[in-house]
Formats: C-alpha cells, structure tokens, sequence
C-alpha cells in the first residue's frame, strides 16, 4: 500500500515498496513527490483521478504511467481508497505493461487484418454461427450496391 497526500499534483509517496527502487534514485527518502513520477500524457487524468480522490471517491480501477529513473515507462493499474479525514490515500498499483504491450499488437495485427479484408479482389461476407451478417468488405459492396 503507498498512501499519498491527496492534494493534486503535490501528491507525496509516504510509504514505498521495494518494487519502487526502479522510479526513484533514492529509496531512502522518505517523502517523494508523486508528480515527478507521472508521465506527462496521463497526468491530466492523473490530476482528475486525485481530485475525485481528495472528494473522498474510491478509485475501483485507474491506469495511468509512471517514469522509471532510467526514463522507461510502465503502465500501472491503481486500485485506491482515501481517508479524508487523515488527508490520506491508500493505494495499490499493479504493473500492467507486458498486458499493454500484447494489447497493442493485437491491435496492430487488427488494423491489417481490417485493410487485407477491405482490399481483397473478391467479394467476402462475414457472419456469425446464426448466418447474421457481421461485415463486408468494400468489393462485396461494390459487386451487390449496398451502401
């Protein structure tokens, strides 16, 4: 658990795992400022996600980046729960880069298939096991005129 004062964007890590030693240059101190640690990309949201936490919401699921002190990123995904009362927030962050990396490429591999489906000479229907047309691809719209 890393509690975190919930001020936006002067967030302070409290408390800090051995798993951390990768963001900060020094694991000794005691008191990090947690915006340092944001990549620039995700620290609008990053700021919108802290402020509904300041506001006493529980944060179910929230990725976000952080900056490893070699300048590498890794994406988190954060679970967390705040203590208004005690200017807290208790929070869990797992590493979810390798799934986010798989995610691209599938992606990736989507996009193709999509542009081979949509260029095939030939006219293709795809549907599903009720024979519910899903899609065509552009030389089935051609051949037949549906728009």
């Amino acid at each position: 658990m890393l509690p975190v004062e919930p001020s936006p964007m002067r967030n302070s890590l409290i408390l800090i795992g051995l798993t951390f030693r990768t963001f900060s240059a020094s694991v000794s101190d005691s008191l990090l400022p947690f915006a340092e640690f944001v990549h620039p990309e995700d620290r609008a949201a990053t700021v919108s996600e802290v402020e509904a936490l300041s506001r006493g919401m529980r944060t179910a699921y929230f990725e976000n980046r952080l900056l490893r002190k070699d300048g590498s990123s890794v994406w988190l995904a954060w679970k967390a729960v705040p203590v208004v009362e005690e200017n807290l927030i208790y929070a869990t962050a797992r590493d979810i880069t390798e799934r986010k990396k798989a995610e691209e490429e599938i992606l990736v591999q989507k996009t193709y298939l999509e542009k081979l489906f949509n260029s095939a000479p030939e006219g293709i229907v795809w549907h599903d096991n009720d024979d519910v047309v899903v899609n065509v691809n552009d030389e089935f719209t051609r051949m037949f005129g549906y728009p």
